[in-house]
């Protein structure tokens, strides 16, 4: 619901329609594949007791024949949403309990960034134990079981999130409007 444009709105492989005509785009998915599953895309990681130039030496023998790929495309950038999606899930298992999560588009990641640094502390101000939203709906209200959320460092731009897990699915409305107050005061 998210994304609209961006990659990140799709589910990894792909949705069911997809995966079941995967053999009529064979050419799109080995492109894909020699695109993105490159060496310049590729981390080893190793560890434990080892001996570090002999590693060192089999990732060579191993990876060194490979060539660097063609420049990676940039993905779509998801445009600014001009206004509020929703999508609600009926979830078939009576035992759950209900949630509500919403997002914020927010800047991607940059460590350099006074942005970054600004959500880092609003993401600790508002899901801290002492954070204005946990002590509303949690400790005060008592509305929810639990609040998480914040914003992940993508390099781009991505989605400020907010959690809850109520206990009440008639408490929906009043979640929502709390949420939103607490973010707009902060």
């Amino acid at each position: 619901t998210a994304f609209s444009v961006h990659p990140y709105g799709h589910p990894t492989l792909g949705e069911k329609a997809d995966i079941e005509a995967f053999d009529d785009r064979l050419d799109e998915i080995v492109a894909f594949y020699r695109t993105w599953y490159r060496p310049e895309n590729t981390r080893v990681v190793v560890v434990g007791d080892f001996d570090a130039q002999a590693i060192l030496t089999q990732i060579n023998l191993t990876y060194g024949v490979w060539s660097q790929g063609e420049t990676v495309p940039a993905p779509a950038a998801e445009p600014k949403p001009q206004s509020t999606r929703r999508t609600h899930i009926d979830w078939e298992m009576s035992a759950a309990a209900p949630q509500i999560k919403m997002g914020w588009q927010v800047p991607g990641f940059d460590p350099r960034s006074r942005d970054a640094a600004a959500l880092a502390v609003f993401q600790e101000l508002l899901f801290s134990e002492v954070g204005v939203l946990h002590q509303d709906l949690v400790v005060e209200r008592s509305l929810v079981y639990g609040l998480s959320g914040g914003s992940e460092r993508f390099a781009d731009p991505h989605y400020f999130r907010v959690e809850a897990t109520l206990k009440h699915p008639d408490d929906l409305e009043i979640v929502e409007q709390a949420i939103v107050e607490d973010i707009q005061k902060m």
